[in-house]
């Protein structure tokens, strides 16, 4: 499986569905697991196993994320309706993507309740939960001159220099990461179907979304994001057949200190 994972959909922001938690510090509460603000975060408190339960009826989903946590180290189980479907452990403070189904493009699960539990009684600490349905685009990503989004940091720096001319270093204004992607020979029909239609309209809100560019050959190589500029494809042959690209501007990373331990590949 090649193709690009777009994740926008999240159950958590549908008015019909509940967000818990087991505990919530004061300061950092659960409304921040959906709120599309990366800096902020849903942080546990007391010692108690951490849990965060997303209910509802009629749940549709097939992936969950976790947008730059503190878990990397700690073993995370997943519960569908009290039963324990995937148990796995992050490799740091990145952000998680997680198949609810067996591969992408499976029909999404049907449930009511979703739940995630940390097994360490330390303070979890969670910027953004997703938990819906991504859209598998029709083509791969294009590989040649593609830059992964975590090998594209950027710096925006405000040199200072001394009135010879000397340099006394800079100050640093924003650090993030930036690339673009593209995608050709679309079918028309499906640049023009529901769930890419979908997807162009939430770009149009400036809200982040992420973006597994070859999750099964790069796992770590997922961006969080936002695209400033509306999607626009384009006729690339006289068939029909058309592409698109886009830029991406993502976070780089949380600065979230890591709970346990852990080794990066």
């Amino acid at each position: 499986m090649t193709q690009t994972i777009i994740c926008f959909d999240n159950i958590l922001n549908d008015d019909a569905v509940t967000v818990t938690a087991s505990s919530t510090k004061d300061g950092y509460y659960v409304e921040n697991l959906y709120d599309f603000l990366s800096y902020d975060r849903w942080e546990s408190d007391e010692m108690t196993v951490p849990t965060i339960t997303v209910s509802g009826t009629d749940l549709t989903a097939d992936y969950f994320s976790i947008v730059y946590h503190n878990v990397g180290g700690v073993v995370c189980n997943v519960y569908i309706d009290s039963v324990l479907t995937d148990t796995f452990t992050p490799e740091d403070g990145a952000p998680i993507l997680r198949l609810l189904v067996d591969e992408p493009g499976d029909t999404p699960l049907t449930f009511d309740e979703f739940q995630i539990e940390f097994e360490t009684l330390e303070d979890v600490r969670v910027s953004l939960l997703y938990v819906g349905e991504l859209l598998l685009t029709e083509r791969p990503c294009k590989y040649i001159g593609h830059n992964p989004i975590n090998l594209s940091k950027k710096t925006k720096v405000s040199p200072v220099n001394a009135m010879n001319g000397q340099t006394l270093g800079g100050r640093v204004l924003y650090t993030g990461a930036s690339n673009t992607y593209e995608i050709e020979n679309l079918s028309p029909d499906w640049v023009r179907g529901d769930d890419f239609q979908a997807f162009m309209d939430h770009v149009e809100t400036v809200r982040p979304y992420l973006i597994a560019w070859r999750q099964v050959d790069y796992p770590l190589e997922i961006g969080f994001g936002w695209t400033y500029e509306p999607l626009k494809p384009q006729n690339q042959r006289t068939n029909g057949m058309m592409n698109v690209n886009w830029a991406f501007e993502a976070v780089v990373d949380s600065n979230i200190e890591q709970i346990g331990d852990y080794e990066v590949s």
